[in-house]
């Protein structure tokens, strides 16, 4: 929006991040906007950013609210916090089949004959080649934060706490959530 938010006030959801990644730093951006007030549920846990935005907001002058909805803000966010935290996204799951792939869910496992396969919004991708008890692991170096599967699904059993060896509470039960993307 450049200029034309010169002076508004901006409510995010998370800490506008101070590193370069696939973007520029999105508080760099904020003070170059001339955005007069930031308006932030939760602080970004990230090692890279975990207050440093919030450092660089101030620094220019910028007026900086924290906290506001950040319950409901963690929520949203809890498979973000699991994968910095643990490394692992959080995985959820569904008794009902699904067809498609709910909103905030990053993608979904499905065990095939051959292989498990992991459907996202771009597409399907065999995980040949990758260890059952590494499928977390690998889940989360490729940048995934939340995984459904369905609870009769072969994989659940590696992927329960005890045998993929991480915390039981990157799993969830979901019944039913809004779908967005057909699988």
């Amino acid at each position: 929006a450049g200029s034309k938010v010169e002076g508004a006030t901006l409510y995010v959801t998370l800490e506008p991040c101070c590193h370069w990644g696939k973007t520029p730093p999105c508080a760099d951006a904020i003070v170059e906007a001339g955005v007069s007030r930031v308006v932030c549920a939760i602080r970004d846990p990230d090692p890279r950013v975990n207050g440093g935005g919030f450092i660089k907001l101030k620094e220019a002058g910028i007026s900086l609210s924290v906290g506001v909805c950040a319950q409901e803000a963690e929520q949203i966010m809890s498979g973000f916090f699991n994968r910095i935290r643990l490394g692992v996204p959080e995985v959820i799951v569904f008794s009902d089949p699904l067809s498609t792939i709910p909103n905030s869910i990053d993608a979904v496992i499905r065990s095939t004959k051959s292989t498990p396969q992991l459907c996202t919004s771009s597409g399907k991708m065999d995980l040949d080649g990758v260890e059952p008890n590494q499928l977390l692991n690998h889940l989360g170096k490729i940048g995934l934060t939340s995984v459904a599967i369905h609870d009769q699904d072969p994989l659940i059993a590696v992927l329960s706490p005890s045998r993929a060896g991480i915390s039981a509470e990157i799993i969830r039960d979901k019944t039913t959530m809004r779908s967005s993307v057909t699988v």
